[in-house]
């Protein structure tokens, strides 16, 4: 075999490598994304799935909530209800009127209708926003 030929055939063959390193490197981007959402949808059907079963004030604008797995979290408002600016919110700045929530529907809820609610996902991560 000449060298031009020999050389022509190295460089398909290191093409060919190539690309299947490219095809598996996509494939497993793929599957490892896919199992990725897979989990997260998990996640998130086992959140949706939960309620809150009772809550207490304690103290300042936090609540000890406990949910429907048994997991019982303190979430602080605060950050919340200090950035409140629409007037019809204001009043839960008072403490007295924070204080005055109720579970309904598997939520804590706020004023006769449902002034302040937020997602029980929120909740169940401390966090509200």
């Amino acid at each position: 075999m000449s060298v031009r030929k020999h050389h022509r055939a190295f460089k398909a063959k290191k093409a060919k490598k190539a690309a299947r390193k490219v095809k598996a490197a996509k494939k497993s981007v793929v599957s490892r994304s896919a199992i990725s959402v897979r989990r997260r949808r998990a996640t998130t059907a086992k959140i949706m799935d939960i309620n809150v079963n009772s809550a207490t004030y304690d103290g300042d604008y936090a609540l000890l909530i406990l949910f429907s797995d048994g997991m019982q979290k303190r979430v602080d408002f605060s950050p919340f209800i200090e950035s409140i600016q629409a007037s019809y919110l204001k009043k839960y700045k008072n403490p007295d009127k924070f204080k005055d929530f109720k579970i309904e529907s598997g939520n804590v809820v706020w004023g006769k209708d449902w002034d302040l609610i937020f997602p029980v996902k929120q909740l169940y991560s401390g966090k509200v926003s």
